[in-house]
């Protein structure tokens, strides 16, 4: 929205051709701009929800890392599971394992709440539990 603003206040009084050549942004993109000029100059809402990226924060930092653990898993044949994350978790991010922890009752509810974590953030990245079919 900050991006919009910016443009048709930049190019006001231009024609297409020399705004689109100033700004680098399709004329076909600035003329429809213009038609809703004063949608995009009423809009009241929050901007967060338009320069980002939407859904929640992931809480889990190293998830590219992560993901290539589990496909790495997947890939071997060897069974993905909470427990498997949590150890990768363990031996790899200590530090970041330890201030989770920090923030729980006890251990025990901070293992159970780092598995329903980790459980979570399969399902969220399309690791589904497979099941075996028996013939």
């Amino acid at each position: 929205m900050k991006k919009k603003r910016a443009v048709l206040r930049a190019t006001e009084g231009m024609s297409e051709r020399e705004a689109d050549r100033t700004q680098g942004t399709p004329r076909w993109t600035l003329n429809d701009w213009r038609k809703s000029t004063d949608d995009i100059f009423g809009y009241k809402g929050s901007e967060k929800t338009l320069s980002r990226t939407p859904g929640r924060r992931e809480l889990v930092p190293f998830g590219i890392e992560l993901i290539t653990f589990m496909k790495d898993t997947r890939r071997d044949s060897e069974v993905l599971t909470a427990k498997t994350m949590a150890s990768f978790v363990r031996d790899v991010y200590p530090d970041w394992l330890e201030s989770y922890i920090q923030g729980k009752k006890d251990t025990a509810t901070a293992y159970e709440s780092l598995l329903r974590l980790l459980r979570r953030f399969a399902y969220q990245h399309g690791f589904v539990q497979h099941a075996s079919v028996c013939v």
